[in-house]
């Protein structure tokens, strides 16, 4: 019940990213000239995708927009040699697809979007400790319940409980999800506390 009135207090709002083709994978290896294609292929897909009503992937696979990107087809042909488009792609989209790419291609190398700068990530082998100790506990309870780990405390929340040792401080964990596993995580927290008590 917990979980659905979430659901139902959750509302749509325009222009809160103001670059969301960010949020898609394997952007890393990509160049800024393949950026500025993957951006401006990102706008027109979605455009198509609000006007069918439908969501994005539907319109177009990500990774046919990786591969576009990459290879930069200047016609038909071209796209056509891309595994990933497939022929009905082809032929309902290719002239556009070009279009976008040959337009990406005439952008000033001033006017290009900036990669983004790799995260350095400095590895926390006591904090990871307690990460594995907390999923433990979690993954046996998850079994006991016969529910995905991740519904019952994904990865972020063990982190931020590991962190601060408190159970408030874990974002979005649920009042439920206190209830059902919240005791177990902090008591696993604490030297010597076995892992393989029952739920139940």
């Amino acid at each position: 019940m917990e979980e659905f009135s979430r659901l139902e207090s959750i509302r749509f709002k325009e222009n809160e990213d103001a670059e969301p083709w960010r949020r898609m994978k394997n952007l890393g290896n990509l160049e800024r000239r393949s950026l500025a294609i993957i951006r401006d292929l990102h706008a027109w897909r979605d455009a198509l995708a609000r006007d069918a009503d439908k969501p994005p992937f539907k319109i177009i696979g990500n990774d046919a927009l990786i591969d576009i990107a990459r290879e930069k087809p200047q016609t038909r042909d071209d796209l056509a040699k891309i595994k990933s488009v497939s022929r009905y792609h082809l032929d309902r989209f290719g002239r556009e697809i070009v279009r976008i790419v040959k337009s990406a291609m005439e952008i000033a190398e001033a006017d290009l979007p900036e990669r983004n700068e790799p995260k350095t990530w400095i590895r926390d082998r006591q904090l990871d400790a307690r990460v594995n100790r907390m999923k433990s506990v979690r993954d046996q309870a998850a079994k006991e319940l016969k529910i995905d780990p991740a519904v019952l405390a994904p990865r972020h929340v063990l982190v931020a409980i590991a962190t601060s040792g408190n159970l408030d401080e874990a974002g979005a964990m649920r009042e439920w999800q206190k209830k059902v596993i919240g005791p177990r995580l902090l008591a696993v927290l604490q030297p010597g506390t076995e892992t393989n008590q029952r739920l139940f």
